[in-house]
């Protein structure tokens, strides 16, 4: 069995008979260890990987990895995104921005007796991901990078391939960025990517990508020592599997994503309801600017008076949502407040006919989690004209597509690191048009922004290129933003300490929650 479905707990109710006590899911009772001390118990979506080097999500294999893995950096938990120490203690930075050296801290250990972490398992992580043998599709994280060299144990130095003022988020919690250890993954081989060995507060005990990843207290960590001894994170995709597994009490934590469960929870006072505040998440339209007539700027623009965000949202998502009109959200260096397209049909029916396009017919390639606000933006549209044909694609081919060109518009989600080199860098840079990259708006109006940015070293300065950046993106239109992507959780009321969020995981921080009953 791989993930439970609502109608299989339905079925397993319906075999348990009155006198069988509390339902299990045709699980055992400790899977669901929600009345053991300080075992918590998270519903999580099928983890690809472990492995840093095949990490995909900064959500659900996010939430595990910052909690058995570190990197040489981190972000701050909370409302500040700020960079701070993680392994490393500190950095240097010369050679004009070719020359990070790091100094690393001398008091870890790797889980499971693998020994003291060096600047030789940094060497090796980053080569790793690097090596084309490795497969790795977060080989793009160090493409700057030229060589690691190992000064001592614990001093290593980044050469890079050109200046660098964003290469620190590199190496940073996020995919690619968490260490591995040179000792455990040459002595696992292909097990490394299912039980990591690493060096955060908790451990993998067990791992069963599609079914549960159990952690274990790591009782040798170098930081705060978590409160909890375990935490184990169940597949369950079906949020009415979720919710019903949640109610019953055999799941302390699950992430909600329908308007009609937050409104429940928000009422209920057996729990609580957790709306992010902060998040690097977004959902948008973007263009496809190398076909007619997505490469005028005035159809883009009257694409965005034809469509109403804010209806999308409160019908949508709710509390969930807010209606963003930047490729990238706040929070992030640079964020500035850009030009907005407010809901004017009349005036997106004038652009159109001014740029001499009439009786547009066009289609929209969307993953099927997304039909409902497919079907608002279709309706929408038609009162200007348009008509919009909806082309709905699973999650693996709608990732493909991304980095394709076939689409018209295509319903497009990032998550990143909170970066601005992140948000506009892959998505609006010429050198990443697909096949190579993906900008699949094949946009390039803000090259010499972008590429500005990454070579300035001073803070402020940097911010101010980023901003025009996203003004000139605005005003251009490759793409629209919709909406951010507050992300909701309903925690059981015994369970404390759970308040601060974190990104890139845009997640609550699990470390230093505690149960009490």
């Amino acid at each position: 069995m791989t993930e439970l479905s609502r109608r299989q707990l339905f079925r397993t109710a319906a075999g348990a008979g009155a006198g069988a006590g509390m339902l299990t899911l045709g699980l055992p009772i400790d899977v669901f260890a929600a009345n053991a001390p300080q075992h918590l118990v998270v519903q999580s979506g099928a983890l690809n990987s472990l492995d840093p080097a095949h990490q995909i999500s900064a959500g659900d294999e996010g939430r595990v990895a910052i909690l058995i893995s570190n990197a040489l950096l981190r972000y701050a938990a909370g409302e500040n995104f700020a960079l701070q120490p993680d392994l490393a203690t500190g950095f240097e930075v010369s050679d004009g921005g070719k020359t990070y050296t790091f100094k690393l801290r001398q008091d870890v250990q790797w889980h499971r007796g693998y020994g003291k972490f060096t600047a030789k398992d940094v060497k090796f992580s980053i080569e790793r991901i690097l090596n084309p043998e490795t497969k790795s599709r977060n080989a793009g994280q160090f493409k700057d990078v030229a060589g690691v060299e190992v000064v001592d144990d614990y001093t290593v130095r980044f050469r890079l391939k050109e200046p660098s003022a964003v290469f620190p988020h590199a190496v940073a919690t996020f995919r690619g960025g968490f260490l591995m250890s040179e000792a455990a993954a040459k002595a696992q081989g292909e097990e490394f990517s299912k039980t990591v060995i690493g060096t955060g507060p908790f451990m993998v005990e067990k791992a069963v990508l599609d079914q549960e990843i159990v952690l274990k207290r790591n009782d040798a960590f170098f930081g705060p020592k978590p409160k909890l001894e375990q935490i184990t994170f169940k597949v369950i995709r079906e949020g009415g599997t979720a919710t019903l597994a949640f109610d019953r009490g055999q799941l302390d934590l699950i992430d909600i994503n329908d308007r009609e469960a937050t409104d429940r929870y928000a009422k209920s006072n057996k729990s609580r309801l957790m709306i992010s505040n902060v998040t690097t998440g977004l959902y948008l339209l973007t263009f496809n600017l190398s076909k007619a007539p997505f490469d005028k700027k005035e159809v883009r623009q009257a694409f965005q008076h034809a469509i109403n965000k804010k209806a999308i949202v409160d019908a949508v998502y709710a509390q969930r949502g807010r209606v963003v009109d930047t490729v990238m959200p706040p929070g992030v260096e640079g964020y500035t407040q850009v030009k907005s397209y407010d809901y004017n049909p009349e005036k997106a029916k004038k652009l159109l006919a001014d740029a001499g396009v009439k009786d547009l017919k066009c289609t929209l390639t969307v993953p099927t989690t997304y039909q409902r606000e497919a079907v608002m933006i279709q309706a929408q549209l038609k009162q200007v004209g348009i008509t919009l044909e909806i082309k709905l694609i699973d999650r693996p081919t709608w990732f493909r597509s991304l980095g394709q060109s076939d689409h018209d518009i295509i319903w497009n989600a990032h998550f990143r690191a909170p970066a601005a080199d992140a948000f506009l860098f892959p998505s609006y840079h010429s050198s990443n048009h697909p096949p190579k990259g993906t900008n699949c708006a094949f946009y390039a109006g803000a090259d010499d922004l972008i590429d500005k940015a990454r070579v300035t070293f001073d803070d402020k300065e940097r911010a101010a290129i980023y901003a025009e950046a996203l003004k000139r993106i605005a005003e251009d239109s490759p793409a629209i933003p919709l909406t951010l992507e507050l992300n909701t959780y309903v925690v059981q009321n015994y369970v404390k300490n759970l308040s601060t969020y974190r990104v890139p995981e845009n997640a609550p921080a699990l470390e230093m929650a505690s149960i009490e009953k």
